[in-house]
């Protein structure tokens, strides 16, 4: 069985920054949390802050008054000056179909985590129907490895009823802050039910009691059904362990088509595209 190696499930789940400090949850202050988070990176770019799902349930200006934002920008701009060496006034270099594309993907995810970005496995994931209309939104990438690229969802949802017609996917990531994005195109699989169950049991039981509750994308009378729906599977699963629901689990994006975007100056930007052939790769230089 291939299971993801390039972080363990659940890994982002931790409410903790790489000073010890706890990340704020609901009733706590958010701009001390996110300092200490934007001191962490700043401070010990060795050591990152594993990011937590933050409560925040109002306006994020109530939270960050102007004062804060600037000096959030500020910081945001000194990390970028810092890493234009890694892609930016270097670019990317010639590769040939003998580099692994993964391994690329690797060293760019790692350069993301290092820059003190937040969530860098958030990516846009697109599909696409029998209707041939493309639908997209944002997801969380749990892991990858030399096998395909993992995310979890129910499969019920808009996304899954697409991949079933249509079992294709296209995915970016993209990092502002380095000025890279990576798109990727491929077959998607279902994960077998025991690896989804080793990644759903890492997530804090109020996401899985929500995994039950939530019939997501299906048409909700108003929020308090879906609270009530919340109490009935804190009831049921009150004093167990909470079982991966039948209607939830992983997909497994294997690429077809891997591109690497480097902005450069005056918009001549660097596109690698890796294309697959049988076991190998094709590598292509595009226009930009």
């Amino acid at each position: 069985m291939a299971s993801p190696a390039r972080f363990p499930y659940g890994e982002f789940r931790h409410a903790r920054d790489a000073t010890g400090s706890r990340f704020p949850s609901e009733g706590g202050d958010i701009l001390d949390g996110y300092a200490a988070l934007l001191n962490a990176a700043t401070l010990h770019p060795g050591r990152q802050p594993v990011l937590a799902r933050s409560k925040l349930r109002c306006n994020p200006t109530e939270y960050f008054p102007p004062a804060a934002t600037n000096l959030m920008s500020l910081l945001a701009k000194i990390r970028a000056i810092l890493t234009l060496g890694q892609g930016v006034a270097r670019g990317l270099p010639e590769l040939t179909a003998e580099d692994d594309p993964i391994a690329l993907f690797g060293r760019w995810f790692r350069d993301a985590e290092q820059a003190g970005i937040f969530m860098p496995n958030a990516m846009s994931v697109s599909t696409c129907g029998e209707n041939g209309a493309p639908s997209a939104r944002m997801l969380l990438l749990k892991g990858f490895d030399a096998h395909g690229f993992v995310f979890f969802t129910n499969y019920g949802s808009r996304k899954a009823k697409e991949l079933l017609a249509n079992p294709k996917v296209a995915m970016v990531f993209y990092w502002p802050m380095l000025e890279r994005q990576v798109r990727v195109e491929g077959q998607v699989t279902r994960l077998p039910e025991q690896e989804s169950y080793a990644y759903f049991r890492t997530r804090p039981r109020g996401s899985r009691i929500g995994a039950w509750a939530s019939e997501q994308s299906g048409a909700l009378a108003s929020r308090e059904v879906l609270e009530e729906r919340v109490r009935e599977y804190e009831a049921k699963f009150r004093g167990h362990e909470v079982p991966l629901p039948p209607f939830w689990g992983g997909y497994r994006a294997m690429p077809e088509r891997i591109e690497f975007w480097q902005g450069r100056l005056d918009r001549l930007h660097d596109r690698l595209c890796y294309t697959r052939q049988d076991d190998s790769w094709r590598v292509t230089r595009l226009y930009p």
